[in-house]
């Protein structure tokens, strides 16, 4: 007979060897992440200049940048070549703050109108595991950072992908290496769930995207927030959706600032983001309710499969049931600005196109008219723990193969940003009436 004694002997046993994995796995010093460089050409385009003033602007030599050397070869004496200038997500920052502090005219640093109240938060979510959540959330990220938004990344699925891909190792241990971020139980979701204790989001390497990370950890919150309901009376759905609308002085209940004489890190302020982004897990789960009551609005990566189709429509019939009752026993009304769809895993094949009709006849007008590609540059990125914005400049892939998946994610992207637009144009019109 086995009883759970002996399963705890495995967990004992796992953590033995817990120090060894993680050193095999991560001592790597690539495992810790750093910014890709840019062009002179996509650092313009970023910054939202054109080329030729981008040009003007580094002409100034107090302008930061990196200089590659490149070392050649010839007749058996070695020449250091000087490469054209490249910018970190660091410097295309401080170049728009330059910009902006000198009175150039243009809209360099995206920020989201002074009127709305709360970052515009997003979340990516579908039923089925498969369905490009995580990929579609951090590319959409990364871009919005990218493009001068104050992004926070919010972590909720307890696998972790998002928070993988962001660099984060998932434990601390004795031969981490410098530099390398670890998921600490006090930064993910589960101090809020567990103990309404408030966000406490960390930086990246990525300029202007936070996150609140996950691991394992997180799972807990599927028994402390029915607990919490049993305990305290509060309702079950709505914390995370309270807590990114409070300011720490507003904070509701007590909190530590330090734990053992150590700062438990900054707290979670909404003026300092512009745009949030929820990455879901494969369930239906309370993290997952949580984050659908804190959206303002949903994308749903549907890949052109139809056992993922199916999937989706048990996503949202449970959706339907679930909220329905909520609002019943708890007297409110969910609305969002706009649900969309996203066909995931297209390409040209019978069986994809014609399940890309099926999404189209689902969706109708609410479905983001350019479909994710399947997409050679994002699976390479995937092997090394990347995003394809990761592989510019590098050897690892082919230009033109990533060109052409990063031009695809733009159009992606593009329309998700002209749809909080128009609805951050409706806040105004309706502040103003």
């Amino acid at each position: 007979m086995v009883n759970f004694k002996d399963l705890e002997s495995f967990s004992i046993r796992v953590e033995s060897l817990q120090e060894e994995i993680l050193a095999s796995e991560y001592k790597n010093p690539e495992a810790v992440k750093q910014s890709p460089l840019f062009t002179i050409s996509d650092a313009a385009k970023y910054v939202g200049v054109s080329r030729k003033l981008f040009n003007d602007l580094i002409a100034d030599e107090s302008i930061e940048r990196v200089t590659p050397i490149k070392t050649l070869e010839k007749e058996g004496v070695t020449i250091e070549k000087t490469m054209p200038a490249k910018f970190t997500l660091d410097q295309i920052e401080k170049i728009r703050q330059h910009l902006k502090a000198n009175g150039q005219k243009g809209n360099y640093t995206n920020r989201r109108p002074k009127h709305t109240k709360k970052p515009y938060t997003l979340m990516i979510g579908n039923l089925k595991g498969g369905a490009n959540k995580t990929t579609v959330s951090i590319h959409l990220a990364q871009w919005l950072a990218l493009n001068g938004y104050r992004v926070l990344g919010i972590d909720s699925d307890p696998q972790g992908s998002f928070t993988s891909l962001m660099g984060f190792l998932p434990y601390e241990y004795k031969g981490l290496p410098d530099g390398a971020y670890y998921v600490d139980e006090i930064n993910t979701l589960y101090p809020l769930y567990s103990d309404n204790e408030p966000l406490r989001p960390v930086k990246t390497y990525w300029q202007n995207l936070d996150i609140i990370p996950a691991n394992i950890d997180v799972y807990s919150a599927e028994f402390s927030l029915p607990a919490r309901q049993i305990r305290d009376g509060e309702s079950f759905f709505d914390i995370l959706a309270k807590a990114l609308v409070t300011k720490e002085q507003d904070w509701p209940t007590e909190f530590d600032t330090h734990y053992n004489g150590e700062y438990l890190g900054d707290v979670y302020n909404p003026d300092d983001y512009d745009i949030i982004i929820i990455d879901t897990p494969p369930s239906y789960s309370y993290a997952t309710l949580n984050a659908i009551q804190a959206a303002d609005a949903m994308v749903i990566p549907v890949p052109a499969q139809h056992l993922d189709i199916l999937a989706t429509g048990i996503f949202f019939k449970q959706m339907v049931s679930v909220f329905s009752d909520l609002e019943q026993i708890f007297g409110f009304s969910k609305e969002f600005d706009f649900v969309v769809g996203l066909k995931t895993k297209m390409s040209e094949n019978f069986e994809a196109l014609q399940n890309g009709g099926r999404i189209s006849a689902i969706f109708r007008e609410s479905l983001i008219n350019t479909p994710f590609l399947i997409s050679k540059s994002i699976t390479v990125a995937s092997d090394f723990n990347k995003t394809a914005y990761e592989l510019q400049n590098t050897d690892i892939i082919g230009r033109s193969t990533l060109k052409k998946s990063l031009d695809n994610l733009e159009q992606i992207h593009l329309e998700i940003e002209n749809k909080i637009k128009q609805f951050w144009q409706i806040q105004t019109k309706l502040e103003i009436k």
